[in-house]
């Protein structure tokens, strides 16, 4: 019963502008029943995954203290940054 408490909620998804990558943030269940006030959802810690959709493979993974944080997040043609996070280099140049 205990493993379900550690199971992964998708909490956002951000797609690069050419729909070649996304950006997934996800948090624990447990955090999910630890009530908070109104508007605080975006304050869990969680993980942001970097996705290739078209490879269908994870480029990258780093752990957030906010998820709402993953909102500030700048596509370019060869890397994505996560503001005060990380910055990923893609393996393919954003299509125009």
């Amino acid at each position: 019963m205990l493993i379900f408490l550690f199971y992964p909620i998708e909490y956002s998804k951000n797609y690069s502008p050419d729909k070649q990558y996304v950006l997934i943030g996800k948090h624990f269940l447990y955090q999910s029943l630890i009530p908070t006030f109104p508007g605080q959802g975006g304050d869990k810690s969680g993980f942001v995954y970097v996705y290739d959709l078209k490879e269908k493979r994870i480029i990258g993974i780093a752990r957030i203290p906010m998820l709402s944080m993953m909102h500030e997040v700048s596509w370019k043609q060869n890397s994505v940054k996560l503001k005060l996070i990380n910055t990923w280099n893609l393996p393919r140049s954003l299509s125009q």
